[in-house]
């Protein structure tokens, strides 16, 4: 039996060096529903030893219908939200980074779901973790759900962490 002991050492050793997950993307959207998901997802980085891409996306599908905007306000609207999402990271990665945990910070512009996949592809992530409200059934077939989308799309694990409305 006493032969047995050191296999299983080697064997516990070789699966804690073989991570699970590497990579971790939080997608945020600002609110604080979104940035409750923070304290799991350092959790989650702690445990496994994975780096952290923090991603905001800027929604450029809605607007005002017909709405009158000068020529290059639209630019000029979105680069300043990119500006506000990019600063909003930034004040939400110190609280990774203070654990040691190496973080990153991107915006993105466009469809939330499809750049989700996009920065998941591109940063090689293990795992997606984010935020979700609770909506009764009416009110996810009317509105849908960035989250529901994410989970039928990901090839890879997404944890949702729910939080009340």
């Amino acid at each position: 039996m006493d032969d047995d002991l050191p296999k299983t050492n080697q064997t516990l050793r070789a699966r804690e060096e073989e991570a699970v997950f590497k990579r971790l993307l939080v997608p945020l959207d600002g609110t604080r529903r979104s940035a409750s998901i923070v304290p799991l997802a350092i959790q989650i980085a702690l445990g496994f030893k994975c780096s952290v891409r923090l991603l905001n996306v800027v929604d450029t599908r809605s607007g005002e219908v017909g709405a009158i905007v000068p020529k290059g306000g639209v630019g000029m609207l979105v680069e300043g939200e990119v500006y506000q999402a990019d600063e909003y990271l930034r004040t939400i990665a110190p609280r990774f980074e203070d654990h040691g945990i190496p973080t990153s910070v991107e915006v993105r512009i466009g469809d939330p779901v499809k750049e989700i996949m996009g920065a998941s592809d591109e940063f090689a992530c293990d795992i997606i973790t984010m935020a979700t409200r609770s909506r009764r059934n009416l009110g996810r077939l009317v509105f849908g759900s960035i989250a529901d989308a994410v989970v039928r799309e990901s090839r890879i694990p997404v944890l949702l962490f729910r939080v009340a409305a």
